[in-house]
Parts: C-alpha cells; structure tokens; sequence
C-alpha cells in the first residue's frame, strides 16, 4: 500500500514540477515580448511613432506606455509581483484593444 502512495505523490510532484516549469517558461516569454515592445517605444522608434501619431497620442504618452510595459516585464520575473504584473497587462492589452479599435 505505501508503493501505491508512494508513487502516486512522485507522479503528482512531477505533474507540480511540470506545470513550474511551463509557467516559468511562459513568464520569462512574457516579459520578453512585453519588453521588446517597451525597447521600442522608449527609444521612439520609427513604428511606435508613426503609430502613436495615426492614433493622435503624444509622445509623452508613448514614452509613459513605454515605461509601463518595461516595469511590468521586470516585475513578470518576480514571483512575488507577477500576479499583479499578470492583472496589470490584461488592462493594458484591453484599452490597447480598445484603442486600436476606435481608430479604425
């Protein structure tokens, strides 16, 4: 009986294990798409700026966008602020849906 118990919690530690990892991997992922794109805007890029004045914002609101994203994708590899970085970015990815939207 203790085999069965034994090998049952090594098989749901290994599935845990698992799960750590592809949620990590995810994460880091994450952060770096999120950073590549806040690279862009805080270096004022040709695209960003081109995109930023179609949509009738101001730099400001580029480099502010641009600091917000580099913050969150920092704070994605942080366990301890991931969760709240995670919140934060279906905000951010929600009102740039929104705007995107309202400008076609």
């Amino acid at each position: 009986m203790s085999e069965t118990t034994t090998n049952t919690a090594t098989g749901a530690t290994a599935a845990r294990s698992r799960g750590a990892v592809a949620l990590t991997v995810a994460r880091v992922l994450l952060a770096l798409f999120f950073a590549f794109s806040a690279f862009a805007r805080l270096i004022a890029h040709e695209s960003a700026i081109e995109s930023f004045d179609r949509m009738g914002w101001s730099h400001g609101a580029m480099y502010l966008i641009g600091a917000l994203e580099m913050a969150g994708a920092v704070a994605l590899l942080v366990p301890l602020l991931s969760g709240v970085a995670a919140t934060a970015f279906v905000g951010l990815l929600a009102g740039a849906s929104s705007s995107r939207c309202s400008t076609r």
